[in-house]
């Protein structure tokens, strides 16, 4: 995972780590105040789309990798 700001380059972790570096990264997106202003009125930044975007695609392949593999696991609970 590479998000371009502590981490320049993708470098392999386990999959706790990734989430725990992908949740550290999108905190520092929503505290952001320049894509995600705090007044009313302030229009969106041009990177406004691309960045939530980022975010979703980011928590989505979360989701599809604690599904996919243990789904039969997790169905027993």
């Amino acid at each position: 995972m590479a998000h371009g700001v502590q981490i320049k380059k993708p470098i392999e972790v386990l999959a706790p780590q990734y989430i725990g570096f992908l949740m550290d990264w999108i905190e520092s997106q929503l505290d952001d105040e320049s894509i995600f202003h705090l007044r009313l009125g302030t229009p969106f930044p041009a990177n406004y789309r691309e960045a939530v975007k980022t975010i979703f695609k980011r928590l989505f392949r979360v989701y599809a990798h604690i599904y996919n593999p243990h789904f039969r696991t997790s169905s027993f609970l």
